[in-house]
């Protein structure tokens, strides 16, 4: 059996996908399995994924047709996975050379079934500085040991760590679990880390986290997080994460209460990031098209009251640049003020 197995589901990935698995191959713990799962892909990845298994006999590929979802892709690898231990690694993301052994050590010594391990940031030239800030805050160490509800709590009630599965190491059994409470017919193309996190979180035991140097490199704005521009096609998109809300809501009913409220948190969040898309991003000329994609995804309650917050929010952060504004202006008034009782000077050569 092998310590960890790397689960790399692939799609259209051929620009970063060879850097990827010769970072996964070159690992300095060399007792593991890379199951690579092709959701579909059109491109060149296939050949590259065959000619990385014909070298590597770690190396396993699983095909699929068409496409399914990486959360499909996923489930692929961990039911066909061996190892004791698992990771994930998106097709377009880099390990450090330690970050298996480093990962399945740190899972041992800290009699845990989830470990949290630090991650190290590549932004797109052309990537936000607010959306490198938010990253950053998503992927900020965490060092904590939880137990129990506590982990589910720590993420998504109280956000001190993020949803992410490829910033962590897990006990294969638990993610097998897990994966139990999913469809094998369910197509998520967005939050689908949230959806299956929740769930690993409401199973598992204890979740600790490390310091240290980063084991994981995500590149923010590249592939399938690179920035588009919004249209009411993407914002379609972002409607999705209501499918999510629901599944999450349909496992939370079978747990105790605490678990339904962290639900609803999670969907008050969904909904939040689709309005602010309408109300921030999206051209004046189709905002029109896009609030019915608002109406046919959310509850016209859900909607109202996050409209409300998000105005709000915009007129008090106007009226604070507003009264700096007027603060400004009398500053500067009174400077100039002060400047014109002063004898002039006049400068040139001494």
């Amino acid at each position: 059996m092998p310590q960890v197995t790397v689960v790399i589901p692939v799609h259209d990935s051929e620009t970063f996908l060879a850097a990827t698995l010769e970072s996964v191959r070159q690992q300095s713990l060399e007792d593991i399995e890379i199951i690579c799962v092709d959701d579909g892909s059109t491109d060149g990845s296939a050949a590259i994924l065959a000619e990385h298994a014909a070298a590597d006999a770690r190396v396993k590929v699983i095909t699929f047709a068409d496409n399914r979802s990486t959360l499909q892709a996923r489930k692929a690898g961990v039911a066909a996975a061996s190892g004791e231990f698992l990771m994930f690694l998106d097709a377009d993301d880099y390990y450090e050379p330690d970050a298996c052994k480093s990962a399945v050590t740190a899972l041992r010594n800290l009699d845990a079934d989830i470990v949290h391990f630090p991650t190290n940031l590549i932004p797109a030239p052309n990537t936000s500085k607010t959306t490198i800030e938010f990253t950053t805050r998503l992927l900020q160490p965490f060092t904590d040991s939880l137990d129990g509800f506590q982990i589910a709590e720590a993420c998504f009630g109280e956000r001190r760590f993020s949803w992410f599965l490829w910033n962590k190491i897990f006990d294969t059994e638990l993610v097998r679990r897990a994966y139990t409470y999913i469809a094998d017919d369910a197509f998520e193309t967005i939050s689908e880390d949230c959806h299956l996190f929740f769930i690993i979180a409401a199973l598992a035991r204890r979740l600790a986290g490390i310091t240290g140097p980063p084991l994981v490199n995500y590149r923010l704005g590249f592939g399938h997080t690179a920035q588009a521009e919004i249209t009411p096609e993407r914002l379609r998109w972002f409607t999705g994460q209501k499918d999510v809300a629901e599944a999450i809501a349909a496992f939370a009913a079978g747990r105790d209460a605490r678990y339904n409220l962290l639900a609803l948190t999670v969907r008050k969040a969904f909904v939040n990031q689709t309005v602010r898309a309408w109300l921030l991003t999206l051209p004046p000329e189709q905002a029109a098209a896009g609030f019915k994609l608002l109406r046919q995804a959310w509850e016209p309650d859900e909607l109202a009251t996050c409209l409300y917050e998000n105005f709000h929010f915009r007129l008090e952060k106007e009226e604070q640049l507003r009264h700096k504004a007027r603060e400004f202006k009398r500053q500067a008034a009174e400077l100039q003020a002060e400047l014109d009782k002063r004898p002039s000077r006049k400068w040139g050569k001494r």
